[in-house]
Order: C-alpha cells, then structure tokens, then sequence
C-alpha cells in the first residue's frame, strides 16, 4: 500500500474532500442513465464490485459531482470568463472566473491545480518542486535505479482503477497510469468553462473526460467526467475490467474537514478508515463525517463499474 508520508511531502489527500474553501460540503448526484452516484474514491481498498452489462461504449458516467463552497454571489448575474494564461510556469493554462470565484485547469498535466474565492488563497496544494514541469514525451520519469516515478504535481485529477488493481492492469502497483495522471490533455472550451480529454490508456483502453464549468454567481464549481471505453485492455484476459472514477484531490491542510457520508453505502457507519494509524478525531455526525485530525480518514462508496 502506497501512504503520502508527511504532510508536507504529500499533503492532506482529499480523496472525500471537495474541491472547497474550508468547512465545504460535497454534493453527488445521479447520471440521467444511471442509478449509481459518483464519490471521489478511497484509497486502496477491496469493495464490493457491481455488476452490470458489458461494453465498449460509455458505461462509466459520473456527472454532477457539485464543489460547493461558501456562497458569496450578487444579487445580478455576471458572465463566466475564460481565459488562456500562464500559470506557474505552465504557459497552457486556462483560468475560469466570475467575479467571485477563480478556477485554473492545466490541461498540459491534466487537471484543476486552483481554486479560491476571488482575490483568496488557492485551497489546492500545488508542489512547488514541480511548478512548470510536464511528464517525458515517452511516459512518467525513470530514477537513476531504473524505477518509475511518480510526478506529485497535487491539484485534482481521475485515477481510474482501484489501486490494489495497478499492478495487474498497469504493470507495475506504482506509480499511477500516468496517461490520466499527469499526461497533457486535450481542451475544448465550453459556456461556462472547459473540457479536458485524457490519452487513451493501453494499459486499460479508456480515457477520462472532464467537463469542468464555473456557475454565473457564487462559488459553485461542477465536474461533470465520465470514463470512455476505447479499446480492450492490454492484457484480455483480465476483461471485463472493473473501473472507478477516483477523484485524487490533495489540498492544502486545513484545520477541518466535512464530509458527507454516501447514504447508499454498503460500509459499516458508511465509512472506513484508511488503517489503524488514522486519526480517531473522525467521528461520524449524522450525514456529516467530521475530521480535525489531518489526513488519513476517508468517507467512501462501495459503488465499481465494469465495462
């Protein structure tokens, strides 16, 4: 099992975090074609697989995935503005704005890497050791005792397999696909915001595409991403594959943490702890999983799809 080890090597791994301003909620709600609710995934851990129809056709759609933060909207409307800019070295950049709320996805290493009020402190950590850097052209870097490395740029992105599947599906139990973790990815502006298109991974045939849209007023950021099945997978015997849309979102530490918990849970209390070492300070109150005790507590579903 692969563990950030310090908070300020990897910090708080907001796997049910939301992409908010502090004490945030997360909203899920349901595809029009499917009765499963998309959640941002716990870290490895076995969960019951749900079994539905094979195909090589769109089966993993996770939409409405609703980042709610603090509203501070006026009373009239503003227009969303999208903008091509340079951030932090990433000249690709494109920030999403409406006078309230500002938002910056870096299609060159795909994903969202801030988000804050307007004029506020980006909520996302971005680890400066990487500012600027993209992945080889040839896949993730190799060290110097011919490993593979994992390119910890933070922000959000998908990963799109449970972890204890990596290493039959990927090859190798670490580091993540990098064609969803950290390969460029294509965009195409929409309305309210933009759209990022993940490569298509020979390790499990599919790609993730991220329709990412700020609202008119407030601070309301909406993921609407589904996982697309291209081809097979590299090794066919291990089709059908099981996949998840696993939102890895890593902010900056904050003083706490709400999370609610998937009322269509299959765990005991609807939520588990990632081992024995995590904080006890995650008390479950209602729907809310409150946590004051930094990272290593996750609400989860149990819900996989396999295509």
């Amino acid at each position: 099992m692969i563990r950030p080890r310090s908070l300020s090597e990897y910090p708080i791994w907001a796997a049910a975090t939301p992409l908010a301003p502090l004490a945030a909620l997360l909203s899920l709600s349901k595809s029009p074609d499917s009765d499963h609710s998309s959640a941002l995934r716990a870290p490895p851990m076995t969960r019951p697989r749900l079994q539905s129809e094979y195909s090589n056709r769109l089966l993993a759609w996770c939409a409405g995935l609703l980042l709610t933060a603090v509203s501070v909207g006026n009373a009239h409307e503003r227009d969303v503005d999208i903008q091509q800019i340079e951030y932090k070295g990433w000249t690709g950049a494109y920030e999403i704005t409406n006078g309230d709320a500002r938002v910056v996805v870096v299609p060159q290493i795909g994903r969202i890497m801030h988000y804050s009020l307007a004029g506020g402190q980006n909520m996302l950590w971005n680890n400066p050791d990487l500012l600027g850097q993209i992945l080889p052209a040839n896949g993730p870097p190799i060290n110097d005792d011919g490993e593979l490395q994992w390119q910890n740029f933070g922000g959000d992105k998908v990963w799109s397999n449970e972890q204890d599947d990596f290493e039959a599906i990927n090859d190798h139990s670490w580091p993540p696909d990098h064609w969803f973790d950290g390969s460029p990815q294509q965009v195409e502006r929409l309305e309210q915001g933009i759209r990022i298109t993940s490569p298509v991974s020979p390790a499990n045939g599919a790609r993730v595409i991220r329709d990412i849209s700020l609202t008119d007023t407030g601070t309301r950021l909406r993921i609407a991403q589904r996982l697309e099945k291209v081809q097979a997978a590299r090794h066919p015997a291990l089709e059908p594959l099981t996949y998840t849309i696993w939102n890895v979102t890593q902010i900056r530490p904050p003083q706490v943490t709400l999370m609610p918990l998937n009322p269509h849970s299959g765990l005991p209390g609807r939520f588990r702890l990632w081992d024995d070492t995590s904080p006890a300070s995650f008390v479950a109150d209602g729907d809310i999983g409150p946590n004051t005790g930094g990272m290593g507590s996750y609400s989860c579903s149990d819900h996989s799809l396999p295509f």
